[in-house]
């Protein structure tokens, strides 16, 4: 997610919609690419149960814009599989409704028991918030 404004914090808020275990991980990058971590950016989780909502706040970051990068799992019989976004997404803060469904067969393709999995909500924090 390409946050426009690395100077203004951040909240994140997961609402997890199956009965599946969810894990959201959260970490931040200079460029989309693994290579340029933002070193002093603590990675963070979430783990919301079903029918749950988690909010973190995540502090300013410092810099004109960044990365915020997102994983999303969540539990099959057989372990944890990446979650896959729903395709009409902004994919810049703030982003309502951001929307991840259970979970990806090994090759990337959707599963024929997919269900919605967890639903993430982005936004700057504080008065200044448009």
């Amino acid at each position: 997610m390409k946050v426009t404004d690395g100077r203004r914090s951040l909240r994140v808020t997961a609402r997890a919609t199956s009965g599946r275990r969810q894990l959201v991980r959260i970490s931040a990058a200079e460029v989309p690419s693994k290579m340029s971590k933002v070193w002093w950016f603590d990675d963070r989780e979430l783990r919301p149960g079903h029918g749950e909502k988690l909010e973190l706040d995540l502090p300013a970051v410092g810099l004109q814009s960044f990365w915020l990068v997102l994983h999303v799992f969540s539990t099959a019989g057989d372990g944890w599989r990446r979650s896959i976004v729903k395709r009409k997404a902004s994919l810049q803060v703030p982003e309502n409704e951001l929307a991840f469904d259970d979970y990806a067969s090994h090759d990337g393709e959707m599963s024929a028991t997919a269900a919605r999995g967890v639903v993430l909500n982005l936004a700057y924090c504080g008065a200044e918030d448009r």
